[in-house]
């Protein structure tokens, strides 16, 4: 499974069993540049993963603009030794990006390419 904003354009299934986590690493998600956006889960990673986000107890870390904020990303920089991090996603625009398996096209790089269903077969053909 992908995140809504992620298009996976040659990542198999067969790819994440051949991810060597590390043995105290509990998930195996995908992040975006190996950074805290997370980009794809897999199997029993997907309920692990699921299981974190919906357990999550809010913190006073949880702030977004002087507000509580609660999002995958938030919950993934506070529990950064719980998923891998390989670098297999790469965001629109950045180096690398048209070839990577996984491509985020988020908010940012997308401002003039709207709706994003039309202009990203045009940016990168599936």
């Amino acid at each position: 499974m992908v995140d809504f904003d992620v298009i996976n354009y040659s990542y198999s299934p067969e790819d994440f069993s051949k991810l060597k986590a590390p043995s105290d690493t509990p998930l195996q998600l995908l992040t975006l540049s190996g950074g805290e956006c997370p980009c794809a889960a897999y199997s029993s990673n997907f309920t692990a993963a699921a299981l974190l986000f919906a357990s999550w107890t809010i913190s006073k870390l949880d702030r977004l603009m002087g507000r509580t904020h609660v999002c995958d990303q938030g919950i993934l920089r506070q529990v950064k030794k719980c998923y891998n991090t390989e670098h297999l996603c790469y965001s629109h625009g950045v180096k690398g990006w048209e070839t990577a398996p996984l491509v985020h096209y988020p908010n940012d790089s997308m401002i003039k390419h709207q709706p994003r269903s039309e202009w990203i077969p045009k940016l990168r053909a599936l």
